[in-house]
């Protein structure tokens, strides 16, 4: 599973800084995933998601997976497929499964916005997006969260230099509430406001650091060989 990339599309649909025009789908998809990635995909862009499609099988870069069936499909992957017109088109989405929590399945950009999240941005069942022709799974970048040996939770990273984690597994952890006020729209952890937090299909999300501060542990390093955050 790619927390970052599942949680990041979601959040997209919301952020008036993803496209949300009208048949922009691959662009988009390539925008929740190079927030995370920066440039190190670009090979692969192109002008169509059926031709980005056909770059990803082609080129496939180092720890990027190809995924053979929709059978396997981890919230995170990238989905593509083919509507074999001339000049080839296609339709781009991401997957984001039970991450999402809302009944549909994937997040997308597609060739209407009626009806929509914001522009043509919205949410699909699988059923609805139809045959998948290319799934594309790119390496994780989530970490674990931990102190004193205690996995405390999973976290995404949704930029390069942010990562991001549920506030009821730190609050679980730590044995300290945790609400949302929903007339200010902020999360209270511990007591403490976290003014920095989101709700992706309402799951309080915040970063890492300020849910680690609000549970009283300030200072945090990451172990880049282990994929860790620890709590000090």
């Amino acid at each position: 599973m790619n927390l970052g990339i599942a949680a990041n599309a979601i959040l997209g649909l919301y952020d008036s800084h993803y496209d949300s025009r009208v048949n922009d789908c691959q662009i988009f998809v390539r925008e929740v995933y190079e927030s995370i990635y920066g440039p190190l995909f670009e090979s692969v862009r192109a002008r169509t998601a059926s031709e980005v499609a056909s770059n990803w099988k082609s080129q496939t870069p180092t720890d990027v997976k190809i995924i053979s069936h929709a059978s396997q499909l981890e919230p995170g992957d990238l989905l593509y497929k083919n509507h074999h017109t001339d000049p080839p088109s296609g339709h781009a989405a991401v997957y984001i499964g039970s991450v999402g929590s809302t009944g549909y399945d994937v997040t997308e950009n597609s060739a209407f916005a009626n009806h929509r999240v914001h522009g043509a941005k919205g949410y699909r069942t699988l059923s609805e997006f139809g045959d998948i022709d290319v799934i594309v799974r790119l390496p994780s970048l989530d970490a674990k969260v931990e102190h004193g040996g205690m996995n405390i939770a999973r976290a995404g990273r949704l930029t390069a230099a942010t990562f991001w984690a549920q506030a009821s597994d730190f609050a679980s952890a730590f044995a300290v509430p945790v609400s949302w006020d929903t007339t200010r729209n902020i999360l209270i952890l511990n007591h403490k406001e976290i003014h920095t937090a989101k709700l992706v299909a309402n799951k309080a999300f915040a970063p890492v650091n300020a849910l680690a501060f609000a549970v009283g542990y300030p200072a945090l390093s990451f172990d880049a060989a282990n994929h860790t955050i620890l709590l000090h």
